[in-house]
C-alpha cells in the first residue's frame, strides 16, 4: 500500500433523483439539485440539470466535455465583475473637479 497522500479520494458522488428516459423519444425532466460539489459522471451526458447558485436554479445540459468536472462549475454563484474604464475616468474627473473647486 502507498502513503495516504498518494491515494486519490475519488469523485464526489451524491445520490441524485435522476429519471432516465424509458423510450428513445422521451424527454426526461430536469434534475434539480443543490449539490454543486457533485462530480459529473458519463451517465449524466444528455441530461438536463437545474443547479442552485445560492439564489436561482440555472438549467445546464450535460455534454461529454463536462465529464469529470463539478456541477457547480457550470452555475456561477457570483456575477462577473467588469471594471469599466469609462466610469474610472469619470470618477477621476469628478475628484479633480471637486478638488479644484473646493
Amino acid at each position: 500500500m502507498g502513503s495516504a497522500n498518494a491515494d486519490s479520494p475519488g469523485p464526489h458522488l451524491v445520490p441524485l433523483p435522476i429519471v432516465f428516459p424509458k423510450k428513445q423519444g422521451d424527454v426526461p425532466p430536469a434534475v434539480r439539485t443543490q449539490a454543486r460539489s457533485a462530480t459529473i459522471l458519463p451517465s449524466f451526458v444528455g441530461l438536463k440539470f437545474e443547479i442552485h447558485n445560492g439564489k436561482d436554479y440555472h438549467q445546464v445540459l450535460i455534454t461529454e466535455d463536462m465529464v469529470g468536472h463539478k456541477l457547480g462549475e457550470f452555475s456561477p454563484c457570483a456575477p462577473l465583475f467588469v471594471a469599466s474604464r469609462r466610469s474610472r475616468i469619470a470618477d477621476v474627473a469628478q475628484d479633480a473637479q471637486a478638488q479644484h473647486l473646493g
